[in-house]
């Protein structure tokens, strides 16, 4: 369910922000971007657990996602008025 939602929201923004030529591109490249994340996300884990449990890794990983909603929320950009009319 997460990853599902991790995979909607940047389609829903590109929808918005982005016009219509421009979607398949915006939808290679996340779905490239989330390919890669999936990939690359072990190995630092792995890394990770030689010097704190899992219970120390996955608090530090809840404050950097919290961070990051914090980012979004306050450094992205609204939905232009007249596109959020049509939706």
């Amino acid at each position: 369910i997460g990853v599902a939602i991790c995979f909607a929201a940047p389609l829903k923004a590109a929808a918005v922000w982005y016009p219509p030529e421009k979607q398949v591109a915006l939808s290679g490249w996340i779905m490239l971007v989330g390919g890669l994340g999936a990939s690359f996300a072990t190995k630092p884990v792995e890394l990770a657990l030689g010097y704190f449990d899992w219970r120390m890794l996955f608090a530090g990983l809840a404050v950097l996602s919290l961070l990051a909603a914090m980012g979004i929320v306050w450094g992205i950009r609204d939905i232009p008025v007249e596109r959020e009319q049509r939706s």
